[in-house]
C-alpha cells in the first residue's frame, strides 16, 4: 500500500503544503464496464455493417449508439416487461381458444330455436 502524508513540503516556497492528487480524464475510464458485455450480441459476420463492426473494435458509447441506431433498437423503459416469444405449447394453447371461441360464436349464431 502506497502511503502519502496529509502534509508535504512546497517545491516553491519551503512551507507546508496539502498534496492534491487528480486523475486526468484521458485516463479515466469513461465508459462503464457492461457495454463491452453487449457486444457478445452483436453481428460477429464478415459482411455485418459498418456500425456492427465498429462497435466490436471500439465499444465505446457513441458506438454503442450507433449500433442501436443501426439495428433499429432502443433501450428497454424500465417500466417495460421484456417481450419474449410464447413457447409452442403456449402457442397452441392459444390458438385452441381462438378456435373454441369461434366455433361457440358460429354455433350460436347458426342455431335453429323450436318451440315456445
Amino acid at each position: 500500500m502506497n502511503y502519502r502524508p496529509a502534509e508535504v513540503k512546497c517545491q516553491v516556497c519551503g512551507g507546508k503544503a496539502t498534496q492534491i492528487i487528480t486523475m486526468r480524464e484521458a485516463s479515466a475510464p469513461v465508459d462503464p464496464g457492461w457495454i463491452r458485455s453487449v457486444t457478445e450480441v452483436v453481428d460477429k459476420d464478415l459482411e455485418a455493417p459498418a456500425h456492427c463492426k465498429e462497435f466490436l473494435r471500439h465499444p465505446t458509447r457513441a458506438n454503442y449508439k450507433a449500433w442501436m441506431d443501426g439495428e433499429g433498437l432502443r433501450p428497454m423503459d424500465p417500466a417495460e416487461k421484456p417481450h419474449r416469444k410464447p413457447t409452442e405449447k403456449e402457442e397452441t394453447a392459444r390458438k385452441d381458444r381462438v378456435k373454441d371461441r369461434l366455433c361457440r360464436e358460429m354455433m350460436k349464431d347458426e342455431r335453429v330455436e323450436v318451440g315456445g
